[in-house]
């Protein structure tokens, strides 16, 4: 839940900052940290991810930054539904996503032998 509320915020700020007029932002010192932070933010996840920022602006390093990680994504969706047996010849990634989703509900836990046995002892 905290997990959520957290990213909630950060994207509020990030909207924020990121909305910030930048000529004003010249003029306010506030708001010129904060699209500094921002820009440094994103080239530093660009670097992670071993792209190159130079000599490119902020709009380019976020679209580079967004495909990738949605190359990941559909890459662990996949991986993951290999893992579960389902298949995915002509399925869409929304339909894998779908199926991975109900089959790990389905499926049940097995429980941890230790506890499997200390409750025989219970008794």
């Amino acid at each position: 839940m905290h997990k959520y509320i957290l990213a909630i915020m950060t994207c509020l700020i990030l909207l924020k900052a990121i909305s910030a007029d930048p000529v004003k932002a010249a003029e306010n010192p506030e708001q010129k940290e904060m699209q500094q932070r921002i820009e440094q933010h994103f080239r530093t996840k660009a670097e992670h991810f071993g792209l190159k920022t130079e000599g490119k602006d902020l709009k380019e390093v976020r679209k580079e930054i967004t495909i990738i990680e949605e190359a990941k994504k559909r890459e662990n969706v996949w991986r993951t539904a290999q893992t579960l047996r389902i298949q995915t010849e002509g399925k869409t990634m929304n339909e894998l996503i779908k199926d991975v989703r109900k089959k790990v509900k389905n499926k049940k836990r097995p429980q941890p032998l230790f506890i499997f046995y200390a409750q025989c002892f219970d008794k």
